[in-house]
């Protein structure tokens, strides 16, 4: 339950970094998701101490903001050219029709890089505890975020006037949903198969997307509500299968 309820958040974080992304361009809504992500978990983390597992962890495990950089300009870029039913079908599985083909790979980009991310964060948040995860992701995105933004030559005075322009809704969503969505997938991935997880991640995000477009845009797929219940429906028939004894029918 925790991972499609997740979905829907990712879903309408996404949405909102988008918007403001429109509002003042990729590198400072980027920019500002990180720094307002990063102040959020820094003040959880000082207000509930949490012990670290013993033992040395692998530098990888720190590197899941690395892949959030990336996650966050392909989800910005898709959502803003796709419709948000068919960034996440996209993000998932790939899909064919009337749309902007530029986008299509990097929708596909922003279903891989959060899966990586999500996986190193979560075994990260097992040997170190979430909060430190979270903010350990948030240190590692903000770094290669500023490091994107100056290679874009990006100009703080402006780009700073055009996220306060933006509205609080927008400069403080992404940033907070982001650090709701990094700490439930601390906790949903060591508990649940990584492929299961995804799954019940795209449905939440699936059915978000459908809502999205119907508040937004006025229109209701059917087909992709049909076909979110048919992926849903194989998970449920594998999990029921995978719990039977070896030789049960």
């Amino acid at each position: 339950m925790l991972a499609s309820l997740t979905g829907i958040l990712i879903t309408l974080m996404n949405s909102v970094n988008s918007r403001l992304a429109a509002a003042a361009g990729y590198p400072a809504a980027a920019m500002t998701a990180h720094v307002v992500g990063l102040a959020a978990v820094t003040v959880l983390t000082l207000a509930r101490r949490e012990p670290p597992e013993p033992g040395r962890v692998p530098l990888r495990y720190y590197l899941g903001g690395l892949f959030g950089v990336g996650t966050i300009y392909a989800c910005n870029f898709a959502f803003s050219t796709l419709s948000a039913s068919l960034a996440v079908a996209l993000s998932l599985l790939g899909w064919g029709g009337q749309i902007r083909w530029a986008a299509m790979p990097v929708a596909l980009a922003a279903g891989v890089l959060p899966g990586i991310s999500f996986i190193l964060n979560a075994e990260l948040g097992r040997r170190r505890g979430v909060l430190r995860s979270a903010r350990w992701n948030y240190l590692t995105g903000l770094a290669g975020t500023a490091a994107v933004a100056a290679l874009a030559g990006l100009p703080a005075a402006p780009a700073a006037r055009a996220v306060l322009e933006a509205g609080p809704l927008l400069v403080l969503g992404g940033g907070l949903s982001g650090v709701l969505v990094v700490a439930t997938m601390n906790l949903v991935f060591p508990r649940i198969p990584a492929f299961t997880a995804t799954i019940l991640l795209f449905s939440g995000q699936a059915l978000a997307g459908v809502a999205l477009d119907w508040a937004l845009q006025g229109t209701l797929d059917l087909r992709k509500l049909l076909g979110t219940g048919i992926v849903l429906a194989g998970l449920a028939l594998d999990s029921r299968l995978s719990r039977k004894p070896a030789g049960a029918c």
